[in-house]
């Protein structure tokens, strides 16, 4: 077993976690209080990084190139409100669909 700090033993002290591994080697947190924070945490990231994927993905906004920052600026303001079209288009036609079958 590594030697610790004692702050970090404190930290982990604090904690409680399950002892049954989950895959990948995570660990289940047995605090509400933490699993109510993680949850709160995960769905904002969840909503970011799908509309950072699309940016990356459908726009190749991967890398930035030495073109100046208002032009790198510009760039990534109207990558961003594609982005938010694009996104909202799905769900958009989503609906219509809905409504033609109804």
């Amino acid at each position: 077993m590594p030697i610790r700090c004692a702050c970090e033993q404190r930290r982990l002290a604090s904690v409680e976690i399950d002892p049954r591994p989950m895959l990948g080697g995570q660990q289940f947190i047995a605090n509400p209080v933490e699993r109510a924070k993680n949850r709160s945490k995960s769905k904002v990231r969840a909503k970011v990084e799908h509309s950072i994927g699309v940016i990356k993905r459908v726009f190749g906004f991967a890398k930035v190139r030495y073109r100046g920052l208002k032009k790198n600026e510009h760039r990534l303001i109207v990558t961003c409100a594609l982005a938010n079209l694009f996104i909202v288009r799905r769900i958009v036609r989503r609906q219509l669909l809905r409504l033609g079958e109804a």
